[in-house]
Order: structure tokens, then sequence, then C-alpha cells
């Protein structure tokens, strides 16, 4: 289950963010070919932000306009190969341009792997068939 963290200088207030939320899940899902309902998303607005040493003011929330800086997008997610890794960052950059109004390269996106034994989830800690440790959890991967 690949967990996708945004952060952007967007207030949580503005209309765009909850379509986000919203429909971000369904379409990195599509587009990465994952099993529906496995994607999980949470949005933090920034207080400030600088890009290339400029300071970028928050927007108002629903005006749509003025600079809305750059979005960075962390994907947590088990391993599954340097395919399926491109395919969801792709599909979470894309669909966080389209969502905040942004051009793809002004969104940030990196991806990490989570190791076997080092994520706790549903009142365990997880572990995956192909990693698993002795003494550990068998914890259902998500």
């Amino acid at each position: 289950m690949p967990v996708i963290h945004i952060r952007a200088s967007i207030p949580e207030t503005d209309p765009a963010i909850e379509r986000l939320v919203g429909g971000l899940p369904a379409e990195v899902e599509a587009k990465a070919g994952l099993r529906p309902g496995g994607v999980w998303c949470t949005y933090s607005c920034l207080g400030a932000q600088s890009v290339a040493g400029r300071v970028v003011p928050t927007p108002v929330a629903g005006d749509g306009g003025g600079e809305r800086g750059v979005a960075y997008v962390e994907v947590l997610l088990r391993p599954r190969g340097a395919a399926q890794m491109d395919a969801v960052l792709r599909a979470a950059a894309e669909a966080v341009a389209d969502a905040l109004g942004l051009p793809t390269a002004d969104v940030w996106a990196h991806g990490t792997e989570l190791r076997s034994g080092a994520v706790f989830a549903g009142g365990e800690v997880l572990t995956w068939p192909t990693e698993a440790a002795p003494g550990r959890s068998g914890g259902t991967p998500r």
C-alpha cells in the first residue's frame, strides 16, 4: 500500500485540496496498476517556502491566482521494483500538478521503499514473506 504525503503552500481550505486528497488515490491506483483502496494520501500546508532563494507567499484559499510555489510529494511503499516506483511517482506527481494547477516541473517527488520489519500498521510490525525475519510478526502486508 503506497502512502503519499503532499506538502505545498496552498491552504487546506482551498477547494483544490479536497479534490486532490479525494481523487489522487484512485488516479494513482489506475495509472500504476494498483489494487483499488490501496493508496493512502495526506496533505499539509506549508507555512512558508522559498524556491531558488525567493520567498513564495502563501496564496489565499480559493483565489486560484498568484504564485503557488512548488509541491513536495513523498511516496512510501513496499519494494516492488523500479518500474512500479516509476509508475507511482509519475502518477502521483501528475495528479498533484493537475489538482493544484501547477506545471509538472513544479512538483518534486521522492520515493522510499520500506524495509520489512520497519513498518507498524494495523496493530503490529509488518514483515513480508521474502524478507521475514525470525521472531518477527508475520503481519499482513498492506
